[in-house]
């Protein structure tokens, strides 16, 4: 396919690179000379200087015969306007990036229609789910979902209380509809005791599970919570969650927390974007309070909530923060990055995160 996108952030560029790499043609439009030469750089795609929403940058690619016009900015108005002038120049499909849940939302607006979006990306809404999957299943170290939620794939690690570690998978009376794809196994390496190897097993039905496997589950849906009694997996209801910083991304995920009766506290630094959170989430506590404060978080006993999550706008902000999560004794911790690079140092310090 020939797809053009525009906006060459860490979304946008990570899209172009996904999509160079399975072979089609991308060209990718930004107002920054210096990012699209990073970009150049480590991906093979074209690059075009300039703003999308200036007609004849996208009339000059109509030549190309583009399939796809994907807006992917990280301003609203620009991409639904972009979106508009793509299609009204006779690009196929356009796909458009938002941040206001307004625009996704069922209203006595078609934004679809009015902007001449086929789809939209609500990247701040993936993120706000991807973080609620990990409060409300703490237990699962992923989840994913296939064939639009039919089908879904957890990784599980297989605790102390499994008491069959000597029946085959071919005698293994697994909950219905249910397959195992994948054992993730760590063995002390017998060179050096300090260290340990990591085997992956594609299982047949004469393997065995071990105690501390991390196993990939496959199955319909509605069955997959069953998967948590048979491996005699405790599971605790998430009742409290501290969100550090009113983004889109916190006051989404607060909004979700309130619809399932799970007390929220957001704590954001600006005094008037607390006043509007509190407008839009009458259930939760809104503190106007720096989220790097320890003595703060010592006094509100923030250690004890059942998911300590950092919601800013700011990479940097949420690594420090989350930091400090770790430190104070948050049982889990969750941060929020736009930043992939910072996804590795994250995962060492036992920190999960969504990407937005």
């Amino acid at each position: 396919m020939n797809i053009v996108i525009l906006g060459a952030g860490e979304i946008g560029s990570y899209l172009a690179q996904v999509l160079a790499n399975e072979q089609h043609s991308v060209t990718l439009i930004d107002k920054d000379p210096i990012i699209l030469e990073k970009v150049s750089e480590k991906t093979d795609v074209a690059t075009l200087l300039g703003y999308g929403s200036r007609w004849k940058i996208l009339d000059a690619l109509i030549e190309n015969e583009p399939d796809i016009f994907i807006a992917m900015t990280g301003d609203d108005e620009t991409n639904l306007v972009s979106c508009a002038i793509a299609k009204n120049l006779g690009y196929p499909k356009t796909v458009s990036r938002v941040k206001e849940i307004g625009f996704l939302a069922r209203s006595r607006l078609d934004f679809g229609r009015l902007f001449y979006v086929d789809h939209f990306i609500g990247a701040e809404v993936l993120a706000a789910n991807d973080i609620l999957k990990s409060i409300i299943n703490p237990e699962d170290l992923a989840i994913e979902n296939f064939a639009h939620g039919a089908i879904q794939m957890r990784t599980i690690v297989v605790p102390q209380k499994w008491g069959k570690t000597d029946v085959s998978l071919n005698s293994l009376e697994l909950p219905e509809e249910m397959i195992i794809g994948l054992i993730r196994r760590k063995k002390k390496d017998p060179k050096d005791p300090n260290k340990f190897i990591e085997k992956i097993i594609f299982p047949h039905g004469t393997d065995h599970i071990e105690v501390g496997d991390e196993i990939t589950v496959l199955g319909e849906t509605k069955f997959m919570q069953d998967i948590h009694n048979f491996f005699k997996i405790e599971q605790k209801k998430a009742k409290s969650v501290v969100i550090v910083g009113g983004s889109a991304v916190g006051v989404r995920l607060a909004h979700i927390l309130e619809l399932r009766n799970i007390h929220v506290k957001i704590i954001e630094h600006d005094e008037n974007r607390c006043r509007e959170i509190a407008d839009l989430l009458p259930k939760s506590t809104v503190i106007n309070e720096d989220g790097k404060n320890l003595e703060f978080f010592a006094s509100e006993q923030i250690s004890d909530v059942d998911a300590f999550v950092v919601c800013t706008n700011r990479d940097e902000e949420n690594f420090l923060i989350a930091s400090i999560g770790k430190y104070i004794g948050c049982k889990k911790v969750i941060s929020l990055i736009s930043n992939t690079s910072f996804a590795s140092i994250l995962k060492s310090l036992d920190i999960k995160y969504a990407v937005s």
